[in-house]
């Protein structure tokens, strides 16, 4: 395939293109991934002749599975000229390519940027549901405590986005709970520093105080009060002159 092609070729030749980003030489850093990414990024800016059917899906589930069982799936052979099946396509020739590699780390990106493609582009029942709860597996599947502070960053963006004070209450308590398993399990990483400033944009104190802009003397008065991580607020009436405003405004 033409995926085999690249890798045969000698990657030194190709350093100066392949050394950017922060995943140089740690993961997806060959010349198969770079050009097999940049066709799926191609793929997602450019849109064209989408299948007249772009939702179908004979099995959702296959596609939110672990590394292994995607890397063997039959993909469905409806569609194959769509923007969707070329895409599945691509993440599992390099799926199949890691795990031949023995390259943990890059199966698990890999992965994880083709659960949030399905989550995204396919429209069928519990969306969310089956992504939250692939994630939560590959949790077990990748024991390596470095590799799974991507899978627990990833749960607390999800919960955090996904948050809802009246639908889903413990949503924040939960992405807190994994931003703080991310930081503990592989604190210097890059996901831990973006778990810190997620718990720390959660946690931020916030108060707005809105009121009527004209209150009648001897009427009762309301004011809005929109909070967040604020227990107790004390507030004050202060008696001012009738004339107070006109001499304010000089």
């Amino acid at each position: 395939s033409d995926l085999q092609t690249l890798v045969k070729l000698k990657e030194k030749d190709y350093t100066d293109l392949l050394n950017y980003g922060e995943n140089f030489d740690r993961y997806r850093s060959t010349l198969a991934d770079l050009l097999s990414n940049r066709y799926i990024y191609y793929l997602k800016e450019n849109p064209f002749q989408e299948s007249s059917q772009p939702n179908s899906l004979n099995a959702p589930l296959a596609y939110f599975s672990l590394p292994k069982g995607f890397s063997t799936l039959v993909l469905s052979e409806k569609d194959t000229n769509s923007i969707k099946h070329k895409t599945i396509s691509t993440y599992q020739k390099l799926t199949q390519l890691h795990l031949k590699q023995k390259d943990s780390l890059s199966t698990l990106i890999t992965s994880l940027e083709r659960l949030a493609y399905v989550k995204d582009n396919y429209t069928f029942k519990n969306t969310n549901l089956l992504y939250e709860e692939a994630l939560l597996k590959y949790q077990y599947y990748f024991s390596n405590p470095k590799l799974q502070s991507w899978i627990t960053y990833k749960l607390a963006s999800f919960y955090y986005h996904q948050a809802d004070k009246k639908n889903k209450p413990t949503y924040y308590n939960k992405s807190i709970d994994f931003c703080a398993r991310t930081l503990e399990l592989n604190p210097n990483s890059l996901q831990a520093k973006e778990a810190f400033l997620l718990k720390k944009t959660i946690e931020k104190e916030k108060l707005h105080i809105q009121s009527v802009q004209h209150i009648l003397p001897n009427k009762p008065s309301k004011v809005l009060v929109t909070y967040q991580n604020i227990d107790t607020l004390h507030l004050m009436a202060y008696k001012v002159p009738f004339d107070y405003e006109e001499d304010f405004g000089r």
